[in-house]
């Protein structure tokens, strides 16, 4: 089910599957990207929740025993319950569950509020451990946004890092699988980035060590949008080839390592939750 949450400048909502964003227009224009029958990503802007990226084989070992786990993990999936909705805030929550435990063997709630602030909507994320082990999770961001009209346009935009920064580029296979290699990325006046298909390639561009705010701007169509992701290591740009949209995605896990399989008690970038503590993670987007 869908609710929609509204100020003066902005409308945005959220689907309670997978307590996903689905719109958010300002002076009626839509930000966030709506799918095309040429392409094939079914998604809006998903939550990645208990892990980002791809795992080997679809798979991890806990305590001797072998998970499945989907791409980005299941909460994108999830049917959310709506704890409240109100004009400007909609709180979302996900609980274990008989079913939750085939894939992920930990008692949690994992909650996702979407508040709005003048033209801005921040996500808050909280992740609980109600259980009496320590749980092993993380969190990521996937918003795709409708910065141009169309895949020509979308080459005319750019990616602004608002303060110099020197990052990383972290290699990944030709399968999105983490190498554990990384390489030093230029930018353009030490902040600037152009949009390109061979920029980006089939598995997408991630950075580390970035100033923690990304601004995505179209010359052409006046729309901007600057992402405040302080505190979270990664962030990845993807889109599919010729797609008309680009995701900005800030994660705190990256994929597993292709020749390895996980054991979710060591596997890297994930938080180490003690029992019955939490940990919150959140971002900003404002909209121009």
């Amino acid at each position: 089910m869908k609710y929609t949450i509204k100020n003066r400048q902005l409308t945005v909502t959220v689907d309670s599957i997978g307590a996903e964003l689905v719109s958010v227009k300002k002076r009626e224009e839509e930000y966030i990207r709506r799918r095309r029958d040429s392409e094939l990503w079914l998604s809006h802007a998903p939550i990645l929740f208990p892990v980002c990226g791809r795992l080997n084989g679809g798979v991890y070992l806990y305590d001797g025993r072998e998970y499945k786990m989907p791409l980005h993990g299941f909460a994108k999936d999830s049917d959310f319950e709506v704890r409240f909705c109100g004009n400007d805030r909609v709180l979302l929550s996900l609980s274990a569950d008989e079913k939750s435990k085939e894939l992920f063997p930990f008692d949690f709630e994992f909650t996702v509020e979407y508040r709005l602030s003048a033209d801005a909507v921040d996500v808050k994320t909280v992740i609980k451990n109600k259980g009496d082990k320590v749980m092993p999770a993380t969190v990521g961001f996937h918003p795709g946004f409708a910065i141009a009209n169309d895949a020509d346009l979308l080459s005319d935009c750019r990616i602004d890092f608002v303060e110099d920064c020197s990052p990383d580029k972290l290699l990944l296979s030709s399968g999105g699988f983490n190498t554990g290699r990384k390489t030093a990325f230029w930018l353009k006046d030490g902040h600037l980035l152009n949009v390109s298909d061979d920029l980006i390639g089939d598995c997408g561009l991630f950075l580390s060590n970035t100033s923690g705010c990304i601004r995505l701007e179209s010359p052409v169509g006046k729309k901007r949008v600057e992402i405040d992701c302080h505190g979270i290591p990664y962030v990845g740009m993807w889109r599919e080839k010729n797609a008309g949209y680009l995701c900005i995605e800030p994660w705190c896990g990256l994929p597993s390592f292709e020749s390895d399989r996980d054991d979710l008690e060591t596997k890297n970038d994930m938080f180490r939750i003690q029992p019955m503590t939490e940990k919150e993670i959140g971002i900003r987007m404002k909209f121009f």
